[in-house]
């Protein structure tokens, strides 16, 4: 048996009673686990943490997506802050996913001259307060939500930049794909999402949850000039190396083997 633990049973996210009912049932599972894969060190920490101490069956495997492009194949991305800054955000429209933030941004941003417009993708619980949220900050025509789409490659890279502002991640595929695109991100260093950033030393981290430090990240990228090049490749290179499809499947493989 091979298990890979994350997402809902390691965050809590589900009420005290219910996330100690998780807790129980792979507290039992782990004894009856020959070998657990996890999908980041965050995603290894947690599960140390509630449900059992480090031990021979761990092993990390970081996810990892195909990329069909090497970087100097994408094309150039040029952002011109006097036309309308097309951010995208993709993801389950639940509250931990940070979607106000970014609405909320959104209206900081206006409200200072930079005309954007903000295209969200995803389904979930939140989606009628997020859309009264736009309504009352008056921003209503400049933020739209989309359902689930399956050409996310070609939206994102309609977008100038993604925003991933999310409160808990156990990994980070949105940045990753933006990234694999060369689309500038702004994400929040929660949970598996600081290890694809680098611990923030890749694109445009965010350290505090709150609209303003999305909005002047928006600004610094829009201010960038060449320099977003620089920034684009160095995060490009970095999860080519530790998060390509080829690796995944070659360790998946190895440790299925043994």
């Amino acid at each position: 048996v091979i298990y890979t633990a994350h997402g809902g049973s390691l965050h809590s996210m589900f009420g005290i009673a219910k996330s100690k009912v998780y807790t129980l049932v792979e507290k039992a599972l782990y004894y009856l686990t020959d070998t657990l894969v996890f999908e980041s060190k965050y995603s290894m920490t947690q599960y140390v943490g509630k449900v059992h101490k480090q031990s021979q069956k761990f092993c990390l495997n970081y996810n990892g997506i195909e990329f069909k492009e090497k970087f100097h194949q994408l094309k150039p991305r040029v952002i011109d802050p006097k036309k309308t800054i097309i951010i995208g955000s993709f993801g389950l429209l639940r509250p931990l996913k940070g979607h106000k933030l970014l609405i909320q941004a959104a209206k900081l941003l206006i409200s200072a001259g930079i005309e954007v417009k903000v295209k969200i993708f995803g389904e979930g619980e939140e989606k009628n307060s997020l859309l009264a949220l736009a309504q009352n900050l008056n921003i209503q025509d400049s933020i739209s939500i989309n359902s689930y789409i399956d050409n996310v490659d070609e939206e994102i890279e309609r977008c100038d930049i993604v925003v991933h502002p999310s409160y808990i991640e156990s990994f980070g595929y949105v940045p990753l794909e933006a990234i694999r695109k060369g689309v500038p991100v702004i994400a929040s260093l929660n949970g598996g999402l600081a290890e694809v950033l680098n611990n923030g030393r890749l694109q445009y981290p965010i350290y505090e949850m709150n609209a303003r430090a999305i909005a002047e990240q928006v600004k610094i990228i829009l201010n960038e000039g060449e320099k977003l090049d620089v920034v684009r490749k160095e995060a490009f290179e970095y999860c080519y190396r530790n998060f390509n499809e080829e690796s995944f499947l070659k360790n998946f493989i190895e440790i299925y083997s043994k």
